[in-house]
């Protein structure tokens, strides 16, 4: 008979379909011995071909998702489900392969890589805390193990082959970079802090936090914590700064997006600020280091927290203060959007916050 499954196919196939999202569940072995019974008999009694072609659904139509990507292993006659490991929204670690073997993700990529896939639609949905916090344990582990190399490179699906995965929002490099209040405060400070008077935020302040240069999370939690408490200290509503840069390779969430800082007299009112851990009059900011600088640049122009035509500057520009350090300064007068400073940029009343 002629289905109505698959437009342009309907006359010359047999559509065959599995009950369940296999997006989420996982064929059971029931059903797997129920497909080949299928094909087996549809076989022996000619009708279906013997050099018949095998799709999935999402092959022939665009948009489609079907049959889900565990009933699509089926498809593909893998040894095993395609990802070496498959993160869930509660956070949990669900081995697939595991370390060490061939993974059947990405053609080109497989023999040299390791494939974590996360479990959803991040086209929709938003990666959870608990997920962020699962991958960088997976690479930490992998890392400390020797399975993942020290240079490894990180890539999305899309950026090797045509996929629509992973779209994650916020976007996944700055997501794994990030330590979230979550992750590192220990305040119980119930005190608010203040929205940007001026949104998106017209300035990029830099500042440094003059303290020792940290090359580890444990160090540059301490670090934060410590410079938290001296603010709370202070009277300030939290940290004053937006975000922190460590020399451990993350970005501390302080702040965050679109609150009222506490860094730069007179611009805390339409800025984000952006501390380097350290003292850069002595120490050198690491290429690691500048490159989540860019990262948060590119996640705040994304979101629309940043103006397109934001002004960096920094925060000696501003005040006395010999801040960000020479060595930042040398570096960012080459930055794009970096700005002398005029009567005009002053738009924040001189309220301390």
């Amino acid at each position: 008979m002629n289905g109505a499954h698959t437009y342009g196919f309907n006359c010359g196939s047999i559509g065959i379909a599995f009950l369940g999202n296999f997006d989420v569940q996982y064929l059971s072995p029931e059903m797997e011995e129920a497909f080949h019974m299928i094909i087996e008999e549809g076989l022996k009694l000619g009708e279906i071909a013997e050099d018949y072609k095998l799709f999935g659904h999402l092959q022939l139509r665009n948009g489609s998702e079907s049959p889900g990507v565990h009933a699509y292993d089926l498809k593909n006659k893998l040894c095993d489900i395609s990802y070496n490991f498959v993160i869930a929204g509660d956070g949990y670690i669900y081995e697939g392969r595991g370390w060490g073997k061939y993974g059947d993700h990405t053609y080109g990529f497989d023999c040299d890589s390791i494939g974590i896939a996360f479990l959803g639609n991040y086209d929709l949905q938003h990666l959870t805390p608990k997920m962020i916090s699962s991958f960088q344990l997976l690479v930490e582990e992998g890392l400390e193990m020797g399975e993942i190399a020290q240079d490894y490179k990180l890539f999305g699906h899309s950026q090797v082959r045509e996929s629509k995965g992973p779209d994650l929002q916020p976007s996944l490099n700055f997501s794994l970079s990030l330590r979230s209040r979550k992750q590192w405060s220990q305040s119980k400070q119930k005190r608010v802090c203040d929205d940007l008077k001026i949104h998106p935020a017209k300035y990029v302040v830099l500042s440094h936090t003059v303290t020792s240069m940290c090359t580890n999370p444990i160090s540059c939690q301490t670090t934060v914590i410590m410079i938290q408490s001296d603010h709370i200290r202070q009277g300030f509503c939290d940290i004053g700064y937006n975000f922190l840069i460590g020399g451990d390779d993350y970005i501390y969430e302080g702040l965050g997006w679109g609150k009222y800082g506490a860094h730069t007299y007179g611009f805390n009112c339409d800025s984000i600020g952006i501390a380097f851990i350290g003292n850069f009059n002595l120490d050198y900011p690491t290429d690691k280091m500048i490159q989540l600088y860019n990262l948060i640049i590119e996640e705040g122009l994304r979101l629309n927290q940043l103006a397109r035509d934001y002004k960096l500057i920094a925060q000696k520009q501003v005040n006395s203060f010999a801040s960000p350090g020479i060595h930042i300064e040398e570096v960012m007068t080459k930055w794009d959007h970096w700005s002398l400073v005029t009567p005009d940029d002053y738009l924040c009343k001189p309220v301390a916050n």
